[in-house]
């Protein structure tokens, strides 16, 4: 033998030998499987996202210093719309259904106004108590056909529906024992709403 043989062999014999441990196949495979999983979880642990923990508190954020309100817009430039109804009276005078001049005034400014609009004009008609039921009915729908051959006149649009009710000296508004209150009862309501 070699030197280094006789060393080797010295070395050996020089060490004690540890006693020969035998462990079943069963229990080598259950220690390699706690070691497997012991190593995994120790992955698992280092790699997923932390959801124990405290969300982070933040500081509340302060709002940006208010700026000073923009100035309101300027109003729009005047149409010729109709923004909502429209209500007029015309009056008359004592057994007549011709609109005097102070009263065309108004006719002609509502049609001014509604010529281009299509819409639904209401009107109603009523006279005073003088004379008998069936002169007062017949003159009141004499008044309101009369209102609307003013607006035809007026070159009002066609598109204009009419809702004509004529109700004689029913629904007086005045004292018909006065003049006054007379004058207040012959008279043409009328209601203009335009189309939506």
């Amino acid at each position: 033998m070699s030197k280094l043989d006789d060393t080797f062999e010295l070395l050996e014999e020089d060490v004690p030998k540890a006693p020969k441990v035998k462990i079943p196949v069963t229990g080598l495979l259950l220690v390699l499987l706690l070691a497997g999983g012991a190593g995994a979880y120790s992955m698992y642990a280092k790699n997923r996202p932390a959801d124990n923990n405290p969300p982070a508190i933040q500081a509340p954020v302060q709002p940006a210093p208010s700026a000073p309100a923009p100035a309101p817009a300027p109003p729009p430039p005047p149409t010729r719309e109709v923004p909502t109804p429209v209500n007029i009276v015309i009056n008359f005078e004592s057994n007549s259904s011709q609109v005097i001049p102070s009263q065309m005034a108004k006719l002609q400014q509502l049609a001014v106004l509604i010529r281009d609009n299509p819409g639904k004009m209401k009107l109603s008609a009523y006279t005073d108590d003088v004379g008998d039921d069936a002169a007062g009915q017949w003159l009141s729908e004499q008044r309101a056909a009369m209102v609307v051959q003013v607006f035809k006149d007026l070159q009002v649009d066609n598109k204009i529906e009419y809702d004509i009710k004529a109700y004689g000296e029913l629904y007086p508004i005045g004292d018909n024992a006065t003049e006054e209150g007379r004058a207040l009862n012959r008279r043409v309501e009328i209601y203009f709403a335009p189309t939506p």
